[in-house]
């Protein structure tokens, strides 16, 4: 697992469990769509989970996207743009169910080998906020359990060569110091994690979208 200060420089995995540390909500969006921009651009599917897409802020929420990423609506029709209402799956946590989550899976393996055959780019970016959610309502165990589960589906797909990278947000201000051990806790389940305003963090999505390995030597 990797911290990321703005020092700090590596060797880039091509598919990663990576935590993205937040403190606005909207930088967070924009930073969302303008690595979504960056993928479109390079072939890669991109889906956006979140659980915003259900909530009275739903429609703005689309509206939003629909204007500010590329070709939106040819990027749907043509399966390489997803936008999943994640309500569902984040209740299904609370509930201790992860069958949704167990469907999904089955259907990114899917959509990963359907590219292959079509001679597509088979780079997958999941950009997925239900643990985000779980951690911002201190539901702490469920959002351990879910990012647990992430990242062992991450180590299977490392194992299987599968190239999804999947993206978990976390508001950095839920995260007090009583709680240092449980962002630890999280923190410890991912190959990666990135502060937003970290000087880099935008340079290693694009490394990571381009396949370019050498990270350290384009900063």
């Amino acid at each position: 697992m990797r911290y990321f200060d703005n020092n700090y420089g590596t060797n880039l995995l091509s598919k990663e469990h990576i935590m993205l540390l937040y403190e606005d909500k909207n930088k967070r969006n924009n930073f969302f769509i303008d690595i979504i921009n960056e993928g479109l651009k390079n072939g890669c599917l991109c889906i956006y989970a979140s659980v915003d897409v259900d909530n009275s802020k739903g429609i703005s929420l689309i509206d939003d996207l629909s204007s500010r990423i590329i070709n939106y609506e040819e990027n749907i029709q043509n399966g390489n743009l997803r936008i999943i209402n994640f309500k569902p799956y984040y209740e299904s946590v609370l509930k201790g169910d992860l069958a949704l989550f167990e469907k999904l899976k089955t259907e990114l393996e899917y959509l990963s080998n359907k590219r292959l055959s079509e001679g597509k780019k088979d780079k997958i970016l999941v950009f997925a906020d239900a643990a985000c959610n779980l951690s911002e309502t201190r539901n702490f165990n469920e959002c351990i359990e879910l990012e647990k589960w992430w990242q062992d589906v991450n180590l299977d797909w490392a194992r299987n060569n599968k190239n999804i990278t999947v993206v978990c947000p976390h508001p950095n201000y839920v995260f007090k110091d009583s709680e240092q051990d449980i962002k630890n806790k999280i923190i410890g389940l991912h190959d990666t994690t990135f502060h937003i305003e970290n000087n880099y963090s935008f340079r290693y999505f694009y490394n990571l979208i381009t396949n370019n390995n050498n990270f350290e030597n384009n900063i």
